[in-house]
């Protein structure tokens, strides 16, 4: 469960740098991370 929530935090950072150029994605996805973050933590 650990490692596979480090492989979904890489795929967040890589996502993030792709669209980090874009303000609207930007806080769209710090928005999904919080849900994430919520969802996943112990």
């Amino acid at each position: 469960m650990f490692s596979q929530r480090r492989q979904l935090g890489g795929s967040f950072e890589i996502v993030r740098s792709i669209t980090n150029q874009n303000i609207f994605s930007e806080s769209f996805f710090r928005s999904i991370e919080v849900i994430y973050l919520l969802r996943f933590s112990d």
